[in-house]
């Protein structure tokens, strides 16, 4: 076994530092659009992506392989939220299932922590959806344990590239306004 030469790791070292600082888990938010105290309840999520598959297929001698599959902006997730005594999470969530937002929400997610790393938008969630599946548990042992309030929240999801967003926005404009016989502008697009 050969040993890596001394000029090569400290080659290495320069460009792993030159690529900046590793992000910490703890260094992403999230904002609902009108919703925007509920980021400083937050205590868990997942951050969006555009997926893509692949197809897989057998071949006429039956070996199996793939395909690429198509890019999905589809994104299912769950967020957990730790409740406040003014039960600023039940009320908002609640008001976002009466209010008509449900559906039309949508969420910027953000990497960085502002001050070591600076915060850069990750994308955003169009379309939001947030579905409460199940009652926030409680314990009656647990003193230290924070009550938190899990949804889980569907959406499409577009990388932060204005030129892209900006089309997609418009062909969602045209298909929404199609669909509703509404003339204008949607509001929440």
């Amino acid at each position: 076994m050969s040993a890596v030469p001394m000029e090569v790791t400290k080659n290495f070292i320069i460009a792993e530092k030159g690529a900046g600082d590793i992000l910490a888990s703890s260094s992403a938010y999230l904002v609902i659009k009108g919703f925007e105290h509920l980021t400083f309840f937050t205590k868990t999520f997942n951050l969006a992506v555009v997926k893509n598959g692949i197809i897989e297929y057998s071949t006429p001698t039956g070996n199996k392989t793939f395909g690429k599959g198509k890019n999905q902006t589809y994104n299912q997730m769950q967020l957990a939220f730790n409740e406040r005594e003014g039960l600023d999470v039940k009320q908002a969530i609640e008001c976002i299932q009466t209010s008509g937002q449900n559906g039309e929400l949508e969420i910027e997610f953000f990497v960085g922590d502002g001050e070591r790393v600076a915060t850069k938008s990750w994308g955003k969630l169009f379309a939001g959806y947030i579905a409460v599946e199940d009652s926030p548990e409680t314990d009656a042992e647990g003193s230290e344990t924070p009550m938190t309030f899990t949804v889980t929240l569907h959406g499409h999801y577009f990388p932060d590239k204005p030129s892209i967003n900006e089309s997609l926005k418009g062909i969602a404009h045209r298909v929404i306004n199609q669909l509703s016989g509404v003339t204008g502008e949607y509001e929440n697009c």
